[in-house]
């Protein structure tokens, strides 16, 4: 699964250059994680949990996943869905009991020191299309779909559409990218191909690429050649399509700008 690019924090902090491992700071802890908050019993209730992203913290250029981060450590996944909607329509149905859509993993270094914390662990949810830009989105979640305390405490559901509203935004960057399947030879006219996480020879990509802000040329590149395209230099927002030719897929996207400095950049390694 590819990480959303600039993971949305609560507080973006510069890490150091040494090696340093998160710690909690003192007077707070995986129920009291902030000062100023209150604490709160984690055998009664999930406690704290910040979702990526959000309304009031973007991702920023790029984003095909979902992501709960929670400062406790005991925490299981179980089953269920959260759902990805838009105004009109379901966008992504994510179950929770699939390993290969979502995975509960430890909180790197980095995301722990971005958000202060001395512990937690992040469930992601990889969504079969990228966030796009400018889109009214929402995320609905059924009970239980996540436990903690040995399974005393499970999680609520979402039902809210404005608890958790996902964006992406940026001057620059890649909208609403998905893998199609290659449409088999007996298919009916106008057939729309099936959209797939896991894309392969002869399948293909598409994406829209957003130019503007300081980004005045967007290079495509694949380091194995298994990805083909059309154009490789990009220097207008437009749609895009690319060819699967090889099995290992590895290509990406560099943004530069009017001095050729990479400013930016999405790359995919399936």
């Amino acid at each position: 699964m590819k990480k959303c690019i600039a993971l949305t924090m609560v507080i973006l902090l510069c890490l150091s250059v040494t090696a340093w491992a998160a710690e909690w700071k003192e007077g707070r802890s995986p129920d009291k994680p902030y000062g100023g908050v209150p604490e709160v019993d984690l055998n009664e209730t999930m406690g704290y949990i910040l979702l990526s992203p959000n309304g009031k913290l973007p991702a920023s250029m790029y984003c095909d996943r979902l992501q709960i981060f929670l400062p406790r450590e005991d925490v299981t996944l179980n089953e269920g869905f959260a759902t990805l909607h838009t105004k009109n329509a379901e966008v992504a149905k994510l179950d929770f009991s699939d390993p290969e859509t979502v995975v509960l993993r430890p909180m790197t270094e980095e995301e722990l020191t971005s958000v202060m914390w001395g512990s937690g662990v992040c469930i992601e949810m990889q969504l079969p299309t990228s966030l796009a830009f400018g889109e009214n989105y929402y995320v609905t979640m059924d009970e239980g779909c996540f436990s903690a305390a040995d399974g005393k405490v499970i999680s609520l559901p979402v039902a809210n559409k404005e608890a958790w509203k996902p964006v992406v935004e940026g001057d620059f960057g890649v909208s609403g990218l998905t893998y199609h399947k290659a449409l088999p030879e007996d298919a009916k006219k106008n057939a729309k191909p099936e959209m797939t996480t896991e894309p392969t020879v002869g399948d293909s990509v598409t994406f829209d690429v957003i130019i503007g802000g300081d980004a005045v040329v967007a290079v495509l590149y694949s380091t194995n050649d298994s990805v083909t395209f059309e154009n490789t230099e990009i220097t207008e927002s437009g749609t895009i399509t690319g060819a699967i030719v090889g099995e290992d897929v590895s290509w990406g996207i560099m943004f530069l700008n009017d001095k050729d400095e990479n400013i930016g950049a999405v790359s995919q390694n399936k």
